[in-house]
């Protein structure tokens, strides 16, 4: 598994990589779970978007990317 967090003057960039079993997006199974769908929902909340993509036997590429311009840390 690889992890890159890259911040950028307006956004944070998070990608993960991993180059386990993965799973066959047709049948919904994984795509669909409830944590998935979580992430998915707690990155749209802060105006951000969350791809995922994966194959079996491959594994799973996740981006998410999050805007800053309104958040101070």
């Amino acid at each position: 598994m690889e992890v890159q967090l890259v911040g950028h003057k307006d956004e944070l960039v998070v990608t993960i990589d991993d180059d386990g079993v993965g799973f066959d997006p047709s049948k919904n199974t994984a795509i669909d779970s409830k944590g998935i769908f979580n992430m998915k929902l707690r990155v749209e909340l802060l105006g951000g978007s969350f791809e995922i993509s994966s194959a079996a036997n491959i594994g799973t590429h996740i981006i998410v990317s999050v805007p800053l311009n309104d958040y101070h840390f």
